[in-house]
């Protein structure tokens, strides 16, 4: 695989990304089976990307969640240059955290969904992050799937999830230790 230096995809986490054409889930080390992770919805970013090959990403993220912020571009050309897009931070087990950054319909609107149902409980779990299940895909008439996802239970956020909203980029990994709950449920958190 060709490192384009996104790896870190400008939060101090590794990427992850939904390929909706290919229905599959890829990482900088190629293909991922993702079942369980949890999501940090406090980390959710909406804004614009400029996403396309050749160029290194560019992000304006809103200046407030559910505010959306012009699109950046002066000229019509420049404008569709721009695409809408998300930015959320989750953990697998086993695995470094990642950033989830997508301007893809399919992917977007799977992340709005979930992002709803999470947000509409969150005050009820505080302290707390969801343990989301990826449980397929569906089709639709754009050419495109969309994501699906489940929550399955609250937990604290696990030691070795470390955010970049907590962090300000900077590796404070050591200030971050949280305890995490230990399980013997078959989900990993």
């Amino acid at each position: 695989m060709i490192d384009l230096g996104i790896n870190v995809g400008g939060s101090g986490n590794n990427w992850i990304t939904y390929k909706p054409q290919a229905d599959r889930w890829d990482y900088p080390e190629g293909e991922i089976d993702l079942k369980h992770f949890v999501l940090d919805h406090n980390s959710m970013k909406a804004g614009w990307g400029k996403l396309g090959p050749g160029i290194a990403p560019s992000w304006i993220w809103d200046k407030k969640l559910g505010l959306p912020d012009p699109n950046p571009g002066g000229t019509p050309e420049e404008k569709d240059e721009w695409s809408r897009g998300l930015s959320i931070e989750l953990f697998v087990k086993g695995e470094e955290p990642f950033t989830w950054q997508t301007t893809a319909k399919g992917p977007m609107n799977g992340l709005n969904d979930i992002f709803a149902d999470v947000w509409a409980i969150k005050d009820d779990n505080p302290g707390k992050l969801p343990v989301l299940e990826y449980t397929g895909s569906s089709k639709t008439t754009w050419n495109s799937r969309i994501p699906e996802f489940k929550i399955l239970k609250w937990v604290d956020r696990p030691e070795e999830f470390t955010s970049s909203q907590l962090t300000n980029g900077e590796d404070t990994s050591s200030e971050l230790k949280i305890e995490a709950k230990q399980s013997e449920e078959e989900i990993p958190f």
